[in-house]
C-alpha cells in the first residue's frame, strides 16, 4: 500500500489527516496481504485505468472568523469519469448519537449510510461514510481537468464534527492499469 500524500489541495487540520490516515487507506498498487494490527477491511477495489483523489476539510465557520461553507477539493485529469465518491466524517459525541443531519456538500444534504465506532478511543469517536457520487460526478465528468472545488458545511452537528475527508475514484483511459482500494476500519486508540 502506498502512502497517501496530501499535495496542498487545501489546508487540512491535523485531525482530518489523522482520520484519513487511520480510518481510510487508499491503495494505488496491488493490495498487499501483509499483516496489520489495525482492523482494516476491504470496502471497495477498482482494477483498470483508475485514479484517486483525496482531500479533507473542516467547517471554517467554527475554526476562524471566516463565515460560510469551506471548500473541499478533488483533482482529476481531463477526460475522467467519476466511478465513486465518498465523504467520510469523523465525530466525537461523549455517548450521544452523532448529529450529521446538516452536513452539506456543494449545497446538497449528505445522507450517511454507514457509521464506524472506534471502541478503543475516548469520547465515542466514530466516523461515518456517505456515497456522494451523485454530487461529485456531474461536476467532474466532462470537465476540463484539474482541481474542482466543492463547498462543505457541517451544519447542525458541527459542535461534534471534527472534519471530513473526500475520496474520489475516477476512470481515465490515459492511466495505466492499476488497483485502487478503499479500506475501512480504525486503528486502536491505545496504539497498534
Amino acid at each position: 500500500i502506498k502512502r497517501i500524500v496530501f499535495k496542498g489541495l487545501s489546508t487540512v487540520n491535523k485531525f482530518v489527516k489523522c482520520f484519513l490516515g487511520f480510518m481510510t487507506a487508499i491503495a494505488i498498487s496491488a493490495l498487499s496481504a501483509s499483516p496489520s494490527y489495525a482492523q482494516l477491511n476491504v470496502f471497495q477495489t477498482y482494477t483498470g485505468s483508475y485514479g484517486v483523489s483525496t482531500d479533507g476539510a473542516s467547517d471554517p465557520a467554527l475554526r476562524s472568523a471566516k463565515r460560510g461553507p469551506g471548500l473541499i477539493r478533488a483533482g482529476a485529469p481531463s477526460g475522467s469519469t467519476v466511478v465513486a465518491a465518498y465523504l467520510y466524517t469523523t465525530t466525537y459525541t461523549f455517548g450521544s448519537p452523532p448529529d450529521l443531519s446538516g452536513v452539506t456538500l456543494n449545497g446538497t444534504t449528505v445522507n450517511y449510510t454507514a457509521t464506524f465506532p472506534n471502541a478503543t478511543a475516548c469520547c465515542s469517536l466514530s466516523s461515518s461514510r456517505a456515497d456522494v457520487t451523485s454530487i461529485v460526478a456531474p461536476v467532474i465528468n466532462g470537465g476540463s481537468g484539474g482541481v474542482y472545488n466543492f463547498t462543505y458545511a457541517e451544519g447542525n452537528g458541527s459542535g461534534n464534527i471534527d472534519g471530513s475527508g473526500l475520496v474520489v475514484v475516477y476512470s481515465n483511459h490515459a492511466i495505466r492499469t492499476r488497483t485502487v482500494g478503499i479500506l475501512k476500519g480504525a486503528g486502536s486508540g491505545t496504539g497498534d
